[in-house]
C-alpha cells in the first residue's frame, strides 16, 4: 500500500470520528440519551489516537487531518510530475492529446503549467 492510500484510510477514519462527535453533541444539545453515541465516539476516537502520538483532543485531531491533507497534496503533485515527464517522452503528439483528454481539464491545465515551468 502506498502512502496516498494510507493517508486516505486515515482520513476516512478521522472523518468517521468527527461525524460521531458531531452526532453525540447533537444528541446532547437536544436533551436526548447519548450513551450509545458516546460509546461509539469513544471507540472511534481511541482508534484515531493511535494514528499519531500528538493527538490529545479533537483540536489536535483536526490539525493532524489538515497535515495529512497537505502531505497528500504534495505526494500527488510529485506523482503528477513523474507522469507529466513520461507524457513528454511520448513521440506522437496525437497520442499525448488522447491521454490528456482522458484525464480531464484540471490535469491538462496542470500539464500545461508543468510545460511552462520547464
Amino acid at each position: 500500500m502506498n502512502r496516498i492510500e494510507q493517508i486516505n484510510k486515515e482520513l476516512k477514519q478521522i472523518r468517521e470520528c468527527i461525524k460521531a462527535k458531531k452526532f453525540h453533541s447533537g444528541l446532547i444539545n437536544n436533551g436526548l440519551d447519548a450513551t450509545n453515541a458516546f460509546l461509539k465516539w469513544c471507540n472511534l476516537y481511541a482508534k484515531c489516537e493511535v494514528l499519531d502520538s500528538s493527538i490529545n483532543c479533537m483540536d489536535d485531531l483536526h490539525e493532524y487531518r489538515d497535515k495529512l491533507i497537505r502531505e497528500r497534496a504534495v505526494l500527488r503533485t510529485q506523482e503528477n510530475r513523474v507522469m507529466f515527464q513520461k507524457w513528454l517522452d511520448k513521440p506522437n503528439y496525437k497520442k499525448l492529446m488522447k491521454v490528456l483528454s482522458k484525464y480531464g481539464n484540471n490535469q491538462t491545465e496542470a500539464f500545461n503549467r508543468f510545460i511552462n515551468d520547464l
